[in-house]
């Protein structure tokens, strides 16, 4: 009698421990930004989507598999945090010209609390671009590199003034987007 091997459901839901244990080993400048606990799903997630891929071969050889998943996933959101850093100038002067309390924070000396401040920042801003419709976020971001309003127009196959609508439409919409999340983060006693 042959045993059903387990379901790549069950295996995960079996080593949660094990991926625990790996993101605090290997989670790196990601848990900064991100608890645990979202990263271990983030984890899960992309094993999941890998499904269609996945056949077990033995517990050994599937914990091998999982801790590429793992470190495949953790590399990505060390990516990101990455080029969020290196690109940390753009969101603090969009958010500078939009928000008024953001340019409290760069007037601040610096300092550890700035810091702390200038990355809650960059992770809000973030979370708001990511929030706009495809369109509008790369209004914002077109308006966060200088891109000229005519080129804008150009790429979008409209005038020039209906760029400038659309675009400052954009930039309220992100406003709007960045009040409503940052009502939404838990409060520091």
């Amino acid at each position: 009698m042959t045993q059903t091997p387990p379901t790549l459901d069950e295996l995960l839901g079996d080593h949660q421990a094990y991926l625990w244990s790996l993101v605090a080993a290997r989670g790196g400048v990601s848990l900064r930004h991100e608890s645990r606990e979202d990263l271990v799903q983030g984890i899960l997630a992309r094993a999941l989507s890998e499904r269609g891929r996945f056949r077990f071969k033995g517990m050994a050889e599937f914990r091998g598999w999982l801790a590429l998943v793992a470190r495949s996933y953790l590399a990505d959101r060390m990516d990101y945090w990455a080029s969020i850093r290196r690109g940390a100038g753009r969101w603090i002067r969009l958010t500078a010209t939009e928000q008024q309390q953001e340019i409290t924070i760069r007037r601040r000396p610096s300092g550890p609390s700035t810091v702390a401040d200038r990355k809650e920042l960059l992770v809000l801003t973030q979370k708001g671009i990511d929030a706009l419709p495809a369109r509008d976020r790369q209004l914002v971001l077109w308006y966060a590199d200088s891109l000229a309003i005519e080129e804008q127009a150009r790429r979008l196959g409209i005038s020039p003034e209906s760029a400038q609508r659309a675009s400052t439409r954009a930039r309220e919409r992100l406003v709007k987007t960045l009040r409503l999340l940052s009502q939404q983060r838990p409060r520091g006693g």
